[in-house]
């Protein structure tokens, strides 16, 4: 059993960057679908300001088009496996349009994603931790 939880724990820690990868992508592409298949039902984004979104509000933004994204990319990814529960770490860079008027950031963020073992690892929530001002991008 110790060799089938190091397995899982493997398992886990090569699945969580392909998941939030491809989150990222689905971001920035408003692939909606994409984003249902890996979000949690009860997932929760708290933004640094403190204004939360839930799944069907993010699904709702990214089907209505309001923002198009130039970049979403992230740098600086850092994943650390907490039993069941995987944080990810990045930095990142988003450049394009809401609602037609450009916009630019930077910004740290943290991602949960936990285990629901024999379904799929799901992203459970994203805090934005702290917007970078210009000098510090």
């Amino acid at each position: 059993t110790s060799t089938a939880a190091t397995d899982d724990a493997k398992d886990d820690k090569e699945t969580v960057p392909v998941l939030d990868t491809q989150y990222q992508e689905a971001v920035k592409h408003n692939d909606a679908d994409t984003m249902d298949r890996i979000l949690a039902d009860d997932f929760i984004l708290i933004t640094s300001s403190g204004k939360t979104y839930n799944k069907t509000e993010l699904l709702e933004e990214a089907r209505s088009g309001r923002i198009l994204y130039e970049h979403q990319e992230d740098t600086e990814k850092t994943v650390r496996q907490l039993g069941d529960t995987a944080i990810v770490s990045a930095k990142l860079w988003g450049k394009g349009t809401e609602n037609g008027k450009a916009f630019e950031c930077k910004r740290w963020f943290s991602d949960v994603y936990r285990d629901r073992r024999r379904r799929r690892t799901g992203k459970l929530a994203a805090f934005v931790l702290k917007r970078l001002s210009a000098r510090s991008m």
